[in-house]
């Protein structure tokens, strides 16, 4: 049975393109793996002869690391490309941008709202460097109260002035699709002074918004590409928005006497950009790189792409809504003004709302849909793109009756 996959919360569906490099990855390393070599990585396939290309079409478009860096770099509007980190983690770069966070500041804003692992992980850093975490509790305000981006933007100023905070750590959109206004919280708080780190989630934002987060006030940008982008295999970056905190960044990969920030392709991209790599560094897998250049040359992080995209997905909203409207599911509302291509909805059934998630997720599973399942009985519907034929729609609409 296919399924209709609306789940972004850990893996996107995969791309075509990405699909096609992690088939010709696995090809070459079974043709001839001598040819995936260090040459490869630093420069490209641009020196392969054309029936070699022929063989192994995606790589057309592998141009070398620094051509990937400086992508994600003009995505992220970051004019060099070293200022970009890549990683087969996304939790070591939150590590280390969370470490050298804490070395500008004494008190870091968040709010209730954070991915918990990434919370704890800066958590964990505030402790071990003697520093402090605020968190701001704003959940039930934007789900219970129909707070506006506007008044989101005060509420966190005022908790930031109000508790001497000096830093940030915020998603501009969290794993329950609120958009938070961060270019908005920052020229709210610049003025102030007091504001020497910007720390922000772009996991669920990269390639779901048509706008990037806001890097210019921003020290560190974290995301994945295996989620919205279709990437299909994980692969963090993190993008330094000023020279001086990517330095730092390098200084703590270079120092090698921190193995709880270990990563070994993090490791590896940064010996290739600087042409020299270390005999003794373990084997890395490398495909990542491959896969999501792949996805990055199909166009996908190009700003018209995604405004349309997202134009698309909220057409569809409304066709979500009425395949919910007369079932015992309830859209969880919240103001326009957060809203992102993410769809709540929940139970009014005490059965679902007392049942495990995965339980639930594997019900609905069951019926042809695939969506993320929360406590308390939500769903998490990432809107697709298109709903192509009416058999997609009619196939929701049951789910959602028979699943009662």
């Amino acid at each position: 049975m296919s399924v209709l996959y609306l789940d972004t919360a850990r893996l996107g569906r995969t791309c075509a393109a990405a699909s096609q490099a992690q088939l010709d990855v696995n090809r070459l390393l079974v043709d001839d793996p001598s040819l995936y070599c260090e040459n490869l990585f630093r420069n490209g396939a641009d020196a392969w002869p054309e029936e070699r290309l022929a063989q192994y079409p995606s790589f057309k478009t592998w141009h070398g690391l620094r051509s990937l860096q400086r992508e994600f770099a003009k995505h992220f509007s970051i004019s060099d490309p070293e200022n970009v980190f890549l990683a087969s983690r996304s939790v070591q770069l939150v590590r280390i941008a969370s470490r050298i966070m804490f070395r500008a500041c004494r008190n870091v804003l968040t709010c209730d709202m954070n991915w918990p692992h990434w919370q704890h992980i800066v958590a964990d850093e505030a402790t071990r460097s003697g520093q402090r975490v605020s968190v701001a509790e704003v959940h039930s305000a934007v789900f219970d109260q129909g707070l506006t981006a506007e008044s989101l933007v005060e509420t966190l100023a005022a908790e930031f002035l109000d508790r001497d905070c000096d830093g940030i750590f915020l998603p501009a959109v969290t794993n329950l699709g609120i958009r938070l206004p961060i270019s908005e919280l920052l020229s709210r708080l610049k003025p102030s002074g007091r504001l020497r780190f910007v720390l922000v989630d772009a996991a669920q934002s990269f390639c779901q918004l048509p706008e990037p987060s806001p890097t210019k006030h921003v020290d560190v940008t974290i995301t994945g590409c295996h989620k919205w982008l279709g990437g299909g295999n994980p692969l963090g970056v993190a993008t330094c928005g000023r020279s001086i905190v990517a330095e730092q960044f390098r200084r703590i990969l270079e120092s090698g006497h921190c193995p709880e920030l270990e990563d070994p392709l993090l490791r590896f991209s940064q010996q290739i950009g600087g042409n020299s790599v270390s005999r003794y560094l373990e084997t890395v897998n490398i495909t990542p790189l491959f896969t999501v250049n792949a996805a990055i040359q199909e166009q996908r992080t190009k700003s018209k792409h995604l405004q349309e995209q997202l134009e698309r997905q909220q057409k569809n909203l409304n066709t979500l809504e009425q395949c919910v409207d007369g079932t015992p599911w309830n859209v969880l509302d919240i103001d326009e003004s957060l809203r992102s291509g993410i769809l709540l909805v929940q139970s009014q059934n005490p059965l679902h709302r007392e049942s495990d998630c995965q339980s639930l997720g594997d019900r609905f599973r069951k019926h042809g849909v695939a969506f993320s399942s929360y406590p308390q009985g939500v769903i998490r519907i990432s809107t697709p793109k298109s709903l192509a034929s009416n058999h997609a729609t009619n196939v929701m609409e049951q789910a959602f009756q028979c699943v009662a």
